[in-house]
């Protein structure tokens, strides 16, 4: 894959990368959007507190137009 190359996701994508687990290091935005698309079957999480004091900041899953049902 190349910078800014669109892939498919899904079962696919699982199937491309590994045997049968992602490591996802991300963002708000990819997070939420592999979420919304159901990949995301398992979650851990490292959480390290910074206060930048902006309030317009990124969260943990920017999903903003569907309503997310787990599994």
């Amino acid at each position: 894959m190349s910078k800014g190359e669109q892939v498919q996701t899904g079962d696919h994508l699982v199937e491309v990368l590994t045997d049968d687990e992602v490591l996802l290091e991300g963002g708000g935005f990819i997070n939420g959007s592999l979420l919304s698309e159901g990949i995301i079957d398992e979650l851990s999480r490292v959480l390290v507190p910074i206060a930048d004091g902006a309030s317009n900041s990124v969260t943990l899953f920017e999903i903003t137009k569907k309503l997310i049902c787990w599994r």
